[in-house]
């Protein structure tokens, strides 16, 4: 596939200087030629330049006026621009570096000098974006693990078991994702499962808006109660929800939205919110809500003891009337089966 050539801005009114600089750049770069400022920068307004080239004297708006509008917007502000300009004084290269630009080329132009010129612009702007990138990564990681951490500690604050189970379902999550994985290799990504574990944790969020004498009641719920429960797919979407519209749409969000949604949903389509249905069901719910409903089963509740590993495998892969053939994924299903000496 070719790589996107860069997108360079030429702003020149002489039509020598023109061809010269054409000449110069080759046929390296997506050059764009503008003879006044106006156009130049209306242009801008769609399609962001990596470098802009540009003469001093100009009809109608000069160089060093279309520099002063570019630093002054976000749209232009970090486009490097070049000055070229017969101008000789030192003090016209100064005010040209002052108002922020980042080269001043002297004409008449020397071919070489003008190519390594935007070679050196244009390997600056790779190490800033790459620089850049790795800062993203950074925050988004953190960001990320705040989110997790605040989850956790809110569960725990509400109902310490909920809380545990979290922190359970998020370990027994990676285990089940990543052998899930290496059978299905095409599927999920050691970047995805990674992720996918981290947004486990919120898969409950929606709790908090479900009242605490109905998370810990000891006896069976009634009707009404199990309605109240089953909203918390619902709430959990909608605050996540929240979070994507504040700090922006990203694959950690992404996959905790999916989960907090959907991990009651069953292969069958009997589950709930949607009844949703086989691959319906996003791959990362389908592992939860095995592993969802595995710790549901071995935890220790306040109304009764956990099961055994292996009594739990049992009701998983062969049902009681809490869970059923045809609840889950099959393939996932196979999987937890062959881990099951690991879960516990």
């Amino acid at each position: 596939m070719e790589m996107k050539k860069n997108k360079v801005f030429i702003i020149e009114d002489n039509p020598t200087d023109i061809s010269l600089i054409l000449e110069s750049m080759g046929d390296d770069y997506d050059i764009s030629v503008y003879t006044d400022g106006e156009s130049a920068l209306s242009a801008m307004q769609t399609e962001c330049p990596s470098l802009v080239l540009l003469d001093v004297m100009l009809p109608g708006m000069g160089g060093f006026e279309i520099c002063r509008l570019m630093k002054g917007t976000a749209v232009t502000r970090e486009i490097p621009i070049i000055f070229l300009t017969s101008m000789t004084k030192n003090i016209h290269e100064k005010k040209s570096l002052l108002l922020g630009a980042a080269d001043f080329i002297r004409k008449p132009i020397e071919p070489e000098i003008l190519r390594r010129r935007v070679q050196n612009q244009m390997y600056i702007l790779s190490q800033t974006s790459f620089q850049r990138m790795q800062t993203s990564s950074l925050l988004y990681l953190k960001e990320c693990e705040t989110i997790q951490n605040m989850s956790v500690l809110l569960l725990k604050s509400m109902d310490q078991q909920t809380g545990e189970h979290i922190e359970k379902t998020r370990d027994l999550f990676y285990l089940l994702a990543e052998a899930y994985a290496a059978k299905f290799p095409d599927l999920l990504s050691p970047d995805e499962i990674e992720t996918m574990a981290r947004a486990s944790t919120l898969h409950d969020i929606g709790k908090v808006g479900i009242p605490s004498h109905i998370l810990t009641k000891k006896g069976s719920l009634t009707s009404e109660e199990i309605t109240q429960v089953q909203q918390h797919t619902s709430i959990g979407a909608s605050v996540i929800e929240s979070l994507e519209f504040k700090l922006g749409k990203n694959s950690f969000l992404k996959h905790a939205r999916e989960m907090a949604l959907f991990h009651h949903e069953k292969w069958d389509g009997t589950g709930y919110p949607k009844g949703l249905r086989g691959e319906e069901i996003p791959v990362s719910a389908r592992i939860m809500a095995l592993v969802d409903v595995y710790e549901a089963l071995t935890g220790v509740r306040s109304y009764r003891a956990g099961l055994s590993t292996e009594a739990a495998c049992r009701i998983i892969t062969e049902g009681d009337g809490r869970t059923k053939q045809g609840d889950f994924d099959p393939e996932v299903l196979k999987v937890f089966v062959s881990l099951q000496s690991r879960f516990s």
